[in-house]
């Protein structure tokens, strides 16, 4: 593996890491729990990162087939604290053999189809970037969800 998806793989792995602390230190009622209306609660969140690190790095790069429903993300409940973990596992167990076969020399090809949903085409450099990126901004959102749900009266 060159240094590049290295780096990056152990940027994946520090984040599940930093998700999977947060899961084991909320009861279950926590996983489904949300502040307000429209905030997803932390099995949301896991469960949107999973699928699209399997839409990003699996099928974007690896060309594997995502079987995404992206939308169904958004609607899981009652996961507990080993199926949450054991998704985080799985993503980061598919996105290892994709990122070991990546050369630098394949960061410029475009992506594999179909588009974004936003209809842009992407090159394999931005798609693991965006991916990363992606997974940063909602570790962010689980680390918060945790410090609602601690901060309740």
């Amino acid at each position: 593996m060159n240094a590049l998806t290295v780096a990056t793989l152990h940027r994946f792995d520090a984040l599940h890491a930093s998700m999977k602390e947060v899961i084991t230190a909320l009861p279950a009622q926590a996983l489904d729990w949300s502040p307000a209306p429209e905030v997803n609660s932390v099995a949301v969140l896991v469960a949107h990162v999973c699928g699209s690190e399997r839409f990003w790095i699996g099928e974007k790069i690896g060309e594997l087939d995502a079987q995404r429903d992206r939308d169904a993300e958004f609607t899981v409940r009652g996961l507990d604290h080993a199926r949450l973990t054991a998704m985080l596992d799985a993503s980061l167990g598919m996105m290892q053999p994709v990122l070991e076969k990546l050369t630098l020399d394949e960061m410029s090809r475009p992506a594999s189809a179909p588009v974004s949903r936003d209809g842009s085409a992407h090159d394999v450099a931005w798609c693991l970037q965006h991916a990363l990126e992606h997974v940063a901004v909602h570790t962010g959102h689980v680390e918060l969800m945790r410090q609602w749900w601690k901060s309740q009266p």
